[in-house]
């Protein structure tokens, strides 16, 4: 009795955590544009130039993480479903917030294209990416005067 040793090589290659870190990226920021009306599968895997499974694990990391929610075949990010809620008053009003000067520990904004604030790293609470000089996003915020300077604080970003 003669047994033949066969041996198989398969390689099981996924998605590097690389590509999964800047599909997860662009998929939040995908959803960030889309606001409250949100966005399926299908539509992700038309807009964006990664494999089925990185979108699928990112989406499942998302999740995971809180930043996303499914809604029936729709996904919206969790800031939405925050700001709009049915019991519980939101913090602050929605706010268009444009960024104007970046400088080493906080930044120059312009709040609803009338005046001009400045927003602390630790009084924001959104994508860091968003902060970059031109950009421009609403959120829903809190305007306050600490030190006579005028202050916003950014709760949640709602849509970039």
């Amino acid at each position: 009795m003669s047994f033949e040793s066969r041996e198989e090589v398969v390689s099981v290659e996924g998605p590097s955590s690389r590509e999964l870190y800047y599909c997860r990226k662009n998929v939040y920021d995908m959803l960030l544009k889309a606001g409250d009306k949100g966005v399926t599968f299908h539509e992700i895997m038309e807009n964006i130039s990664y494999s089925s499974e990185a979108v699928r694990k990112s989406l499942i990391r998302l999740e995971r993480d809180g930043l996303i929610k499914k809604v029936g075949e729709r996904y919206v990010t969790t800031a939405i479903i925050r700001s709009k809620p049915l019991t519980v008053k939101p913090q602050g009003r929605i706010h268009t917030i444009a960024v104007e000067k970046i400088y080493p520990g906080f930044a120059v904004v312009m709040v609803d294209d009338s005046f001009r604030a400045r927003l602390e790293p630790s009084a924001y609470d959104g994508p860091r990416d968003l902060i970059r000089k031109g950009r421009r996003f609403k959120a829903r915020a809190t305007i306050t005067k600490i030190e006579g300077t005028t202050t916003v604080l950014v709760h949640d970003v709602v849509e970039a």
